[in-house]
């Protein structure tokens, strides 16, 4: 890493990230960590980037020690706002096991978005109505829990729906406005 350039850590949906943040202050992603987490092969990554019309056009090498190595390395890194891109395109039965539900999650959501892009108009608005929503129902349901004395293991299980219905809507709406 030059001395222009900076390690953070960046939380993506749930995970975090090691991001560069390069001269210019964007964020890189190193993407070779990426690829064993998911256990998919790495050289076919690389390949499938830089076959890739958009994602070979943006890719960066990196010299930089990333933690637990002892050395320097040249380390392949797309801009963050790529990775979407690219984890839209793995295929998901290549994936760890233990991963693919969350992979297969996200890749449900990135079509979600697209449609509601290309076909809904006022997207990030509606993502947001969606959000307060889902938030508006949950605190709607605790209340009427609390007043009718609703059985706790009952409120626990709509409460955990809630959450996941909420989580849902928050990241359909940070795809939606770029976080």
């Amino acid at each position: 890493m030059n001395a222009a350039s900076q390690l953070e850590t960046v939380n993506f949906h749930g995970d975090e990230l090691s991001v560069v943040i390069g001269p210019s202050g964007e964020h890189l992603v190193a993407m070779r960590p990426i690829c064993e987490y998911l256990g998919l092969q790495w050289e076919a990554q690389l390949k499938r980037i830089r076959r890739h019309e958009v994602l070979k056009t943006c890719v960066s090498i990196m010299d930089m020690q990333m933690p637990g190595d002892d050395q320097r390395r040249g380390i392949v890194c797309l801009p963050l706002e790529y990775l979407n891109g690219w984890l839209f395109g793995v295929d998901a039965s290549r994936v760890k096991k233990e991963i693919r539900p969350k992979v297969i999650e996200y890749q449900r959501e990135c079509f979600q978005v697209l449609h509601d892009h290309f076909h809904g108009g006022g997207h990030a608005r509606s993502a947001m109505q969606a959000l307060g929503e889902a938030i508006a129902l949950m605190e709607a349901d605790k209340r009427v829990a609390s007043l009718s004395g609703m059985a706790l293991a009952r409120w626990k299980k709509i409460r955990k729906e809630h959450i996941k219905a909420v989580e849902q809507a928050t990241r359909r709406a940070q795809l939606l406005l770029g976080f």
